[in-house]
């Protein structure tokens, strides 16, 4: 009885250590299948995908999801006695089988979506519409719960009885670690009051994503008024739409491992690619500032601390539309969770709403007089 024991705890540990070798063993080819679609997707260098898929972890990884699979071969084959070493033979390729049969259901399945990622069935890019998700504490920045209205963009549904200021952008705009009153858009609206201000930031979100998104958005907001937040690491390969045309089990792999990974701001601080910046300009910036112009909407480029390495903002002003570039200099201690490791807090998010408002109001005054007083702050007079 103890030897039947023995053998089903042995099999049962075999069965274990042969589903832990299968994940190793297709986390190095999922990453690379992923991330050369990605990057084919968006006409950038192959090569890259290599140098962030094949990585000393991953290749250890691998090589200990054979040694695991081997072990667990000889776990659940091996029987005591004469004959133990021809059932190997059998064993190994049906495990050698697993891993095959992991991916090809991750490449065929169809994942529900993420309530914290991007709707991919919408045109633009959006949160999806109606989630509600809370999160964690990470670090020095407290949890916080985000509200997606019908739109798909974080925030209160839209009022028609109100002019829009439309914001796009990244986590900065998006109001990473704030409460919905703490982002810069609630903050924003305080400082024009009648006016609603609609959040299309996107966490992770970069130059590209945030200005091919604007485009697709004017015709169905018809703002008033449009802002595009940029911060220094938003000069990364890619975009929000390019993320889109992905397999949806990629689109995980590609957000978290490629674009935190090799285009992360070092990265582009070391090696900027300026000339993909000055053609991304002539793509996604070059028509949205001709819609601009033909609607008349003044345009604010919100550079939050810096631009990305390689970017000109002269490229942004043109002649037709009527663009401002402002350089933000909320970028005290105080402003900021972490001063430059993360995000801003509500002091922060304030000082940026209070910039901003400067800067819109004398394009806003001869469309809504006497609206542009700033709400006192609660509890007083200002």
């Amino acid at each position: 009885m103890k030897v039947a024991h023995r053998r089903l705890l042995t099999r049962l540990a075999g069965a274990a250590l042969a589903l832990i070798a299968s994940n190793a063993l297709t986390a190095l080819p999922m990453a690379l299948y992923c991330n050369l679609l990605y990057l084919q997707t968006i006409e950038v260098d192959l090569s890259i995908a290599f140098r962030t898929a094949v990585t000393p972890r991953g290749l250890i990884e691998f090589a200990l999801g054979w040694l695991l699979l081997f072990i667990s071969a000889f776990m659940l084959g091996a029987r005591p006695g004469p004959g133990r070493h021809p059932r190997l033979a059998l064993v190994v390729p049906l495990l050698c089988l697993l891993p095959v049969a992991q991916i090809g259901l991750q490449l065929f399945d169809e994942p529900p979506p993420s309530e914290r990622g991007v709707d991919c069935t919408q045109e633009p890019a959006r949160l999806h519409a109606g989630a509600r998700f809370s999160v964690d504490a990470r670090g020095a920045e407290p949890g916080y719960t985000v509200e997606v209205n019908a739109l798909g963009m974080r925030g209160p549904e839209r009022d028609p009885s109100r002019p829009a200021i439309l914001l796009v952008g990244d986590s900065f705009m998006h109001g990473t670690a704030l409460q919905q009153p703490d982002t810069i858009a609630a903050s924003l609206e305080r400082e024009l009051p009648g006016y609603q201000v609609l959040n299309a930031g996107i966490e992770g979100d970069n130059l590209s994503g945030a200005l091919e998104r604007a485009r697709a958005w004017l015709p169905i907001v018809q703002p008033v008024a449009l802002v595009i937040g940029l911060y220094s690491n938003d000069g990364t390969h890619g975009s929000t739409t390019a993320l889109c045309e992905v397999p949806a089990c990629c689109r995980r792999e590609v957000a978290w491992h490629l674009i935190d990974g090799i285009e992360s701001r070092a990265a582009l601080e070391a090696a900027p690619d300026t000339a993909w910046l000055r053609a991304m300009m002539q793509r996604s910036w070059d028509p949205l500032a001709r819609a601009l112009a033909d609607r008349g909407i003044p345009t604010v480029v919100y550079v939050y601390r810096g631009p990305p390495p390689g970017l000109d903002l002269h490229w942004f002003q043109r002649d037709d539309a009527p663009v401002t570039v402002l350089q933000g200099t909320c970028s005290e201690p105080e402003h900021y969770f972490i001063l430059g490791q993360t995000h801003p807090n509500a002091t922060g998010t304030a000082c940026m709403a209070g910039e901003l408002a400067k800067a819109l109001r004398p394009s806003l005054a001869p469309l809504a007089p006497g609206r542009l007083t700033p709400a006192p702050p609660p509890g007083g007079r200002p």
